[in-house]
């Protein structure tokens, strides 16, 4: 089955749009945690890592 082009670019808006809502709840998430000053644990065990720590390691 082909996809026109419309449908190609009415799926990419939608993808789009997706990620923008999808940036804004992390962005959100990272907000609040920053500001609440978390600390957290990583997955191999480390414990009381900030939020601005575990940014830059991504």
């Amino acid at each position: 089955m082909m996809t026109t082009d419309h449908e190609a670019t009415a799926t990419a808006e939608e993808l789009r749009a997706e990620l923008d809502v999808t940036q804004r709840k992390i962005q959100f998430l990272v907000d609040v945690l920053d500001a609440s000053d978390a600390r957290l644990t990583l997955p191999d065990g480390t414990r009381g890592v900030s939020v601005t720590e575990v940014l830059k390691m991504v």
